[in-house]
């Protein structure tokens, strides 16, 4: 464990990684968060996995599920509370590093360098590549996956070094498996695990004259081969859609390997959403290059195996790490910066062999300390672009103006502010950049039914179909195109498709709900109303729309109740101020009824109901 008079240095790193992503700790959620924490279809009960199967709870990535589910139980599901959990979780990491290193140092047999310990947790701790792996909410799985990685990397040398084997070797050796498994239900990437187990049986084992290294080598590199086939004949494509095929994708890891290698050690050009340069855009040339470049790295590695054992694991375990986001298994985006969290391990490991390697003077250790305060101070200021949703589309921005994600969300302010001219700019300018984006189609086609251009957004959205058929919002647009073009039949057939692909998000019930209040469905508007309001970030209009059912059924009690919970989330509601004055005129008199008379006063001097202070006017649906 760690000496009593190192005991302090963990800590200050610890405080200091606290202190440098406090900016991000904030209210809102990215991307793909909400989806992937509240509109699941297991958000809400992840125990309705468990009879899936084993291959499902892995694409799922079960302990996520699980994760989120506390989250939601916990704290409410407030982005800031995962924040903060995602923090703590990287904090672990980190003091896992630091047993792992202690256990590296201790089979090699050296001398132990507090410096070159305390600055290799630091660089793993505080270096910018980190920042979208601990704010990125929908990551989760990458930290909780290093967590079992590394303690089953742990218990395995454990096991691997002991003397004789009994109970007590038996118990690590069980929970060792039990780890592994909880690394690939976290992330499937969990896999590489034997290919590391592998590399220390080639490298560190030796050192420590554990018997059959090679044989064991040889067993996990054959078990890991078996489980790559099979996944390859039960995978059925990639999890996201496809841009490029399985050989461009691979042929285009090496130069997104080398990004991420450069990003490592000059960390610039941080972007959340990265240009997707596929090999054939920089030629052959340039690709036979950054083969021979990774090929030359291999050879060092090995060729340096025997005296140089640590840097040898480390340079192999960067690169199995890579191995299954990085190889022919084409996942949506070529480059991510997350997939580098569990590759870094790799780095700390390098960078602490190096470190005790070079000249042991003041000099060198000044420097390193300054290598960490200057990562530090980037990563500040890194994570000042995670305050806001708009700056850190803006910073994307500026590193890949082409971005089709940061140009939507753009597209998406301008539109809420009615500024729709500028917002078909922005849509437009996304499709440019990427023809299959479908959230760029599904917000086009919206702004092109808002601009009656019904035949334009029919084309955008039959396209976003075929690309991603079970995307709910897909579905839940073209219901909404049929019912504007008044074919209710098919308007509410997708959004019963819409329903079955979110069945926990509020906005496919409440249209669902809507269209069968329109139509005169009462009995089933009221189950797909109430279904609305149960689930989370329903709007307004859905606890409205409850109300104004409840009071054509005459339950002015409830009604009232929805419409003051309408009110508490948008209190310039005129359609809820509206009925809940009448209501309240009708149940508890006219001097309850006066506030709400006023605020429709203030809100439309014209209203001719809080003038008279009395009458009813044919109530809408919204």
């Amino acid at each position: 464990m760690i000496r009593q008079s190192q005991g302090w240095q963990f800590p200050l790193v610890c405080t200091l990684c606290v202190l440098a992503y406090l900016p991000a700790i904030t209210d809102f959620f990215v991307l793909d968060d909400v989806n992937s924490i509240f509109l699941s279809r297991f958000s809400g009960n992840p125990s309705l996995l468990i009879d899936q199967g084993l291959i499902r709870l892995i694409s799922e990535r079960y302990l996520n599920r699980i994760l989120y589910w506390i989250g939601i139980e916990v704290w409410g599901g407030t982005a800031s509370g995962f924040h903060i959990l995602k923090l703590a979780l990287h904090a672990i990491n980190g003091a896992l590093i630091w047993l792992l290193l202690r256990s590296i140092q201790s089979i090699t047999q050296t001398a132990l360098n507090s410096t070159a310990l305390i600055v290799a947790v630091a660089f793993f701790l505080l270096h910018p590549l980190q920042t979208q792996t601990v704010n990125y909410i929908s990551q989760s799985g990458a930290q909780l996956e290093l967590i079992f990685n590394l303690i089953c990397l742990l218990l395995y040398i454990r096991v691997r070094t002991s003397i004789a084997f009994n109970w007590h070797v038996f118990f690590q050796g069980l929970l060792g498996v039990l780890a592994f498994f909880a690394a690939i239900l976290s992330k499937p990437s969990g896999m590489s695990i034997l290919l590391q187990l592998a590399l220390f049986e080639l490298t560190l084992l030796p050192k420590a004259k554990a018997s059959y290294s090679n044989k064991y080598a040889a067993a996990w590199l054959i078990i890991t081969a078996g489980l790559l086939v099979f996944g390859l004949s039960m995978d059925s494509g990639a999890i996201d859609t496809p841009r490029i095929s399985r050989i461009d994708y691979a042929l285009s890891q090496p130069y997104v390997v080398i990004r991420y290698l450069q990003m490592i050690v000059f960390p610039i050009g941080l972007c959340f959403d990265h240009p997707s340069l596929t090999w054939f855009s920089y030629g052959l040339g340039p690709l036979f290059l950054f083969i021979l470049i990774h090929i030359a790295i291999w050879v060092i590695g090995f060729l340096i195996r025997k005296p140089k054992p640590i840097t040898a694991l480390g340079i192999g375990f960067i690169y199995v790490s890579l191995s299954t986001d990085s190889s022919i298994i084409p996942l949506r985006d070529l480059m991510v910066e997350h997939r580098m969290y569990l590759p870094m391990t790799g780095v700390t490991m390098i960078v602490f062999d190096l470190l005790p390697a070079i000249k042991r003077s003041l000099v060198v250790k000044s420097s390193a300390v300054f290598a960490i305060l200057v990562l530090l101070c980037i990563t500040v200021f890194r994570n000042f672009d995670w305050t806001t949703k708009s700056a850190l589309w803006e910073s994307t921005l500026l590193v890949n103006p082409n971005s089709s994600r940061a140009l939507v969300f753009f597209g998406n302010e301008a539109y809420q502010k009615g500024q729709f001219d500028v917002a078909e700019e922005f849509y437009h300018k996304a499709l440019i950049s990427n023809p299959t984006d479908v959230a760029a189609m599904n917000s086009r086609a919206l702004l092109s039914i808002h601009a009656g251009k019904m035949d334009d957004a029919m084309q955008l959205l039959l396209s976003a179909s075929d690309l991603q058929p079970h995307d709910y919002e897909t579905n839940l647009n073209l219901g909404y195109w049929f019912e504007r073009s008044h074919n209710f039949t098919q308007a509410e057939k997708y959004y019963l498709q819409s329903v079955k692909c979110c069945p926990n998000c509020a906005e496919t019930h409440l249209h669902l709900g809507t269209l069968l209040l329109n139509t005169s469905q009462l009995a089933r508007a009221k189950r797909q109303l109430i279904q609305a309001t149960q689930s989370e970030f329903c709007p307004p209009r859905g606890y409205y729309n409850l109300g104004y059912l409840q009071l054509m059924q005459r339950d002015s009690s409830q009604a009232l109740a929805n419409f003051k919970l309408a009110l508490s989330m948008d209190s310039n509601y005129i359609n809820a101020l509206s009925y809940m004055a009448e209501l309240e005129v009708a149940l508890e008199g006219r001097d309850k009824a006066r506030p709400y008379y006023k605020s429709l006063l203030e809100l439309d001097r014209d209203n001719k109901k809080a003038m008279e202070f009395f009458g009813t006017n044919e109530p809408q649906v919204e």
